[in-house]
């Protein structure tokens, strides 16, 4: 997946309202730049530079990994330390390791 990819479906996991979705197209409603922007989790519509850069920020996955559930979070864990990362540490993980093996464990990852 490319890095805008990744960036869009951690994004949607966590509340973004991306261009497609209904809600996007009813803020922006006959916008000519409607694409340029987003609407945020907690409902304002923004410019879409202020979507987290998941796959390059640990702070931005570090909010992206308070989604998951518990049982999600085991798999997670296992995913990032068994198939993602070849030596099994969470701690050493880089934000790009942690977005695919979140978007594995809800399988949103694309070959």
């Amino acid at each position: 997946m490319t890095d805008e990819q990744i960036n869009a479906a951690i994004a949607k996991v966590c509340g973004w309202k991306l261009q497609g979705s209904q809600e996007h197209q009813e803020a922006t409603k006959e916008w000519q730049f409607g694409h340029t922007f987003a609407i945020d989790p907690s409902g304002k519509l923004v410019s879409r530079n202020a979507i987290p850069d998941y796959g390059n920020d640990l702070n931005a996955m570090h909010e992206a990994e308070k989604v998951l559930t518990r049982p999600q979070t085991d798999e997670y864990v296992t995913t990032l330390c068994l198939e993602v990362q070849p030596i099994p540490s969470l701690y050493n993980a880089t934000a790009c390791q942690r977005a695919e093996a979140f978007l594995r464990t809800l399988g949103k990852w694309e070959n």
